[in-house]
């Protein structure tokens, strides 16, 4: 994607660490706080919860005193949440000139932070969220697993058994596979959401195209009615002109003919 690139490495400094810890609150805290944001954007922020809550979980564990294994596994799973520092500190670069809103420093009330705040979420588009989204899931799933793997191995490796200790384990590994099925569960019927939208758009799209032509149609056909009823109306125009003229000039014959025959009477019945 464009939007970041994830530098994958062996080696990793617990700086590093801190910085995707710090990043994931940061930036999980921006978006709840955004009211009425977009599905895509809270979905994001529920993740970046879960993730800050494994990290915090991951932070707080030391490994037993002498286990260079147990060592070893905690170190790689360090390693493998340091590869969201990238996308997330991308993510928040992309919000660089909005930096004074962040946070607590956002001014709620202020119609300059308004305008500021509707910018950065429209900037971002929903594939941009959905690559982020994509690579905390991932991270998420990859350290649980571990996270889980080794606190299993260490309770089953430990002599005295801590019945507390396996019971908050077992409420940790149900509540977090809880969280995350209603998240790709959200996730699913989002896309269902959208599908639908999206069908019901076409179908309104093409009832509306059909709507048009049946109206061009019936338009041309009473263009073409005035058309022909004004074609007509000059072809009557002209009848009726002519009619009249011819009329005018029958009548003048007439008149004639009649005055003739006036004259010719009287000259017949004075010779008489």
């Amino acid at each position: 994607s464009p939007f970041f690139e994830v530098e994958i490495s062996f080696g990793f400094a617990v700086s590093d660490f801190i910085a995707v810890l710090g990043l994931a609150e940061r930036l999980c805290a921006e978006i709840k706080s955004y009211r009425q944001a977009p599905a895509h954007l809270e979905q994001l922020g529920r993740e970046l919860g879960f993730l800050h809550q494994v990290l915090s979980r991951l932070d707080q564990i030391t490994p037993s005193a002498g286990n260079d294994a147990d060592a070893a596994q905690i170190e790689r799973m360090k390693a493998i949440a340091t590869h969201c520092r990238g996308p997330l500190k991308s993510f928040i670069d992309r919000m660089g000139t909005f930096e004074e809103f962040l946070g607590c420093h956002r001014v709620e009330r202020s119609l300059k932070g308004m305008k500021k705040r509707l910018h950065w979420s429209i900037s971002v588009s929903k594939n941009e969220v959905g690559d982020v989204r994509a690579i905390v899931v991932s991270q998420i799933l990859a350290i649980n697993t571990l996270l889980n793997a080794q606190q299993w191995e260490s309770l089953r490796n430990s002599s005295g058994r801590n019945e507390t200790t396996l019971q908050r384990l077992i409420a940790d590994i149900t509540g977090f596979a809880q969280r995350l099925e209603l998240c790709f569960k959200s996730q699913s019927q989002l896309q269902a959401q959208i599908k639908q939208l999206i069908d019901l758009a076409a179908a309104d799209k093409l009832q509306w195209e059909n709507k048009l032509k049946s109206q061009e149609k019936h338009i041309n056909t009473s263009n073409s009615l005035v058309r022909r009823l004004g074609s007509q109306y000059r072809r009557s125009s002209t009848i009726i002109s002519k009619i009249k003229k011819h009329t005018s000039k029958s009548y003048e014959s007439t008149m004639k003919v009649a005055t003739m025959l006036e004259e010719g009477l009287k000259s017949t019945f004075n010779y008489v």
